[in-house]
């Protein structure tokens, strides 16, 4: 397996190629615990479980979408904060290949990447 491959950017003085964050936010207020984020089975046929945490009380949107950034897949749901919460989606009807699966509560959003096998 190769190295793992990130973002960069080049500054405008020229020299390094500078990485930047896979994730980033900007906002004072996070209200996903991102280290309690999971996806599995991975590679996935029918059902994805998806695991996550809050700190507060919040809407949850949880999207999958294909590697050109389109939405294939929403649920949105109501969640609780300090509990594990558990999601279940039926993904037999996507086509085969890599897709994101996109966690969003407020103005967090925590993004794995998972892959589709039908």
């Amino acid at each position: 397996m190769g190295e793992a491959f990130g973002l960069y950017v080049a500054l405008p003085a020229g020299g390094e190629l500078v990485e930047l964050p896979v994730w980033l936010s900007t906002n004072t207020t996070e209200f996903i615990v991102s280290d309690k984020v999971s996806t599995y089975p991975n590679p996935a046929t029918n059902v994805l479980n998806i695991q996550y945490s809050l700190i507060e009380d919040a809407e949850v949107s949880v999207g999958v979408y294909d590697l050109l950034g389109s939405k294939v897949m929403e649920e949105k749901l109501s969640a609780q904060s300090n509990q594990l919460q558990n999601t279940r989606m039926d993904v037999s009807t996507l086509d085969s290949g890599l897709y994101f699966v996109t966690i969003s509560a407020g103005e967090s959003k925590v993004t794995k990447k998972v892959q589709v096998v039908n």
